[in-house]
C-alpha cells in the first residue's frame, strides 16, 4: 500500500516525539533507538521505520484474554508504575492519547509496565499569552488517527 501525506506526517510527528522522550529517557516508556527508510526493491516507494527496545513479555490485554486475574497488589503497582510514567510525559509536554490494554506491555524480567506506540501522541506548547497549554497545531493532530472504539472524539471532525 502506497504511503501517502498522512502517513508522512504521522511518522514524522512520532519520530519527534520519540526523539524528544530519547534526550532524556523516561522509565516505563519503551526506549526509542533510532529510525530510518528503508526501499522495499519491487517499488520505488520508500518506508519509514522506528526501532524501539524489545519488551520480552506480552502486552496486559493478552494477559487478560488468557484469563489471568493478577492481584490487586499487582495491578495497584502497574498503575503507580503507568502512572508516573504519564506524569512525566505531561511534565516535557507530550500527551500520548492511545493507553490501552495492548499498550502496556508487561515485562517478562521484572514484571513492571512499560508504555508503547507514540503514533497518536501530541507535543503541546504553551501559548503565546496565558498559561494554559494548547495542543501544537500538526496536520497529524487533525487526522483520524487510532483506533475507532479508543481514540478521543473531536467534535470538529467527522468520523465514520
Amino acid at each position: 500500500m502506497p504511503c501517502d501525506d498522512e502517513d508522512v506526517a504521522c511518522f514524522e510527528q512520532e519520530v519527534a516525539v520519540h526523539l524528544a522522550c530519547a534526550e532524556r529517557p523516561i522509565d516505563g516508556l519503551v526506549k526509542f533507538i533510532g529510525y530510518g527508510f528503508i526501499e522495499d526493491g519491487r517499488t520505488p516507494e520508500v518506508r519509514g521505520f522506528i526501532a524501539m527496545e524489545l519488551v520480552e513479555g506480552d502486552d496486559l490485554r493478552r494477559v487478560l484474554l488468557r484469563g489471568a486475574k493478577p492481584s490487586y497488589a499487582r495491578i495497584a503497582t502497574w498503575a503507580r508504575q503507568l502512572a508516573s510514567t504519564l506524569d512525566e510525559l505531561h511534565v516535557r509536554g507530550i500527551v500520548h492519547r492511545d493507553v490501552k490494554a495492548s499498550n502496556i506491555m508487561l515485562s517478562k524480567s521484572d514484571d513492571s509496565a512499560v508504555l508503547i506506540d507514540l503514533g497518536l501522541a501530541v507535543r503541546l506548547q504553551a501559548p503565546e499569552q496565558g498559561t494554559a497549554l494548547a495542543a501544537v497545531t500538526s496536520y497529524q493532530s487533525e487526522l483520524r488517527c487510532g483506533v475507532p472504539g479508543y481514540r478521543a472524539r473531536n467534535p470538529n471532525l467527522t468520523y465514520p
